[in-house]
């Protein structure tokens, strides 16, 4: 994204920063995270249900499997892994401690586990007996109670961790972020049509931008700095959106089906 609005900038055109604000992401985690504790099970099923249907469509039409094995998408892999935890650690210090004590937490448990299921299997030491059938005879110190009750807590802990992290991801990070993403892209485009008389509220005072087609507010146009709002030249206007992957398809969702 970095090299695509270093492009634009050379030729001067406008950079707009479309994605949902990082305090407004942040805020609306910590709210899905409580609604997931909150909730019922059946209203927590409901929910992924309800924001699969337009962050993840699939069929004829959007992007499968096989585009997330690019060859040169794979090479880029490695720098990303890195280079957004960092970014995310850096702008939410706080957020990333959780995250991080709480990976390092079932990291420590998930070990526990499995060294609690090498003792199960030690425990057990298969012979045959005279009749031919099979006879269990224990050749270690039982397994204590203690050593299940850890086990199992880690497992519930682990299941608990991924319904939360499914929630956040599908409702929090790609529905409602994918409806900031093509509602800024429409607005742009509606921009552009309208022409230059109708930026002067929306650059000068950053006030919330209104759709006159459906009276509604939205907030301000964020451009990137030194970025110009309107090109010298208006003939070919194109809107050129970059997407992470992952947004992709439900944005093309939203936008072909006038969902935003």
């Amino acid at each position: 994204m970095t090299a695509a609005s270093d492009v634009a900038m050379l030729y001067n055109r406008p950079v707009v920063l479309g994605d949902q604000r990082i305090n407004v992401t942040g805020s609306r985690l910590g709210a899905g995270i409580m609604d997931t504790v909150k909730g019922s099970w059946q209203g927590f099923v409901d929910t992924i249900r309800s924001a699969a249907k337009d962050a993840v469509p699939t069929g004829p039409g959007y992007l499968g499997l096989s585009a997330f094995f690019d060859p040169v998408l794979l090479s880029a892999t490695p720098v990303s892994l890195v280079r957004y935890p960092v970014a995310f650690a850096i702008k939410s210090p706080i957020v990333a401690s959780i995250v991080i004590a709480l990976y390092l937490w079932s990291g420590d448990g998930a070990v526990a586990a499995i060294g609690d299921y090498s003792t199960i299997l030690s425990n057990i030491d298969l012979s045959r007996n005279i009749d031919g059938g099979m006879a269990i005879a224990n050749s270690a110190p039982p397994l204590q109670l203690g050593d299940i009750a850890e086990t199992a807590a880690t497992l519930v802990l682990t299941f608990l961790e991924i319904i939360l992290l499914t929630r956040i991801f599908v409702k929090e990070l790609l529905a409602e972020r994918n409806e900031v993403l093509a509602r800024n892209i429409l607005m742009e485009c509606k921009r552009y049509v309208q022409g230059k008389k109708k930026e002067v509220w929306w650059q000068s005072l950053a006030l919330p931008v209104k759709d006159q087609e459906t009276k509604t507010s939205y907030p301000p146009v964020v451009y990137v700095p030194e970025s110009v709002a309107f090109p010298k030249d208006m003939k070919n206007k194109v809107v050129v959106a970059v997407l992470g992957m992952a947004h992709c398809n439900g944005v093309k969702k939203l936008l072909e089906e006038q969902k935003v």
